[in-house]
């Protein structure tokens, strides 16, 4: 019915929530099912019928303005885009990384008190090396891409500007893309392990270090530019879902 795609449009631009257009959406059409049911039973018949009941309906824009109006049916992300797509992706990503850090040390506690894995010494880095080093390319590569990704699918379902996703995507790619995260086995028994999290954007911070360890201050530019690579993958999508918007229009 196009009346109804129209008001769902417009709910959208006005930064409705989407289950508050699904549940609009919903009731108007059980309401224009109803309507065309009476003039029907007044006589009406085809076209005739399916008018009157679209007029007893109301006009779409009065009702979009209606609705619009109503600040607490407004999504989070249209009142609060700075936060949605801003810090949100920033605080995400750091709550993953504290989880994988927590797994992590469960992990060797585990290993210590059952006696399934050494603890210490290049022993553990075979057993279980492989596994912890994807984990962090995970972390540090995929998991910032596939974050922001869902970010930007959101905005574009709720057709919000674009502005704060763009910027958002930016800042975590930026920070994410400079940020090296890696662990080193101990080579003998009784060293610790380490954990090392360095990044060349904000080496004050978390000095740039190579994979032994030692600083690195050269790689700035490798840095920002993997960066620009995972900007363009988290934009991907983007394009193809604005040209299947244009063509079912």
């Amino acid at each position: 019915m196009q009346q109804l795609e129209h008001l769902r449009k417009r709910l959208l631009d006005g930064g409705v929530a989407p289950r508050h257009v699904r549940r609009t959406l919903t009731e108007l059409r059980d309401h224009y099912d109803d309507a065309l049911r009476d003039e029907e039973l007044r006589g009406l018949m085809g076209e005739s019928a399916k008018q009157a009941a679209q007029a007893r309906m109301g006009d779409s824009d009065v009702i979009a303005q209606s609705i619009i109006a109503r600040p607490e049916l407004q999504s989070l992300a249209a009142k609060h885009p700075r936060l949605i797509f801003g810090a949100a992706p920033i605080l995400l990503w750091i709550a993953g990384m504290l989880l994988m850090v927590v797994t992590f040390v469960a992990t060797i506690a585990t290993a210590d008190k059952t006696g399934w894995l050494p603890t210490h010494g290049p022993e553990l880095g075979v057993r279980i090396g492989g596994a912890v080093n994807a984990a962090c390319i995970f972390a540090n590569w995929v998991l910032p891409v596939l974050l922001e990704m869902f970010l930007i699918y959101m905005a574009a379902r709720q057709r919000l500007a674009l502005r704060w996703p763009l910027i958002g995507a930016a800042i975590i790619a930026l920070v994410t893309g400079t940020t090296t995260i890696f662990v080193i086995f101990s080579s003998t028994m009784g060293e610790p392990n380490k954990l090392i999290i360095t990044s060349s954007l904000l080496p004050f911070l978390l000095p740039f270090t190579n994979a032994v360890g030692n600083m690195d201050t050269s790689l700035l530019a490798r840095g920002v530019l993997r960066s620009i690579v995972m900007v363009a993958i988290m934009l991907a999508p983007y394009p193809l879902r604005m040209w299947r918007q244009k063509k079912t229009v």
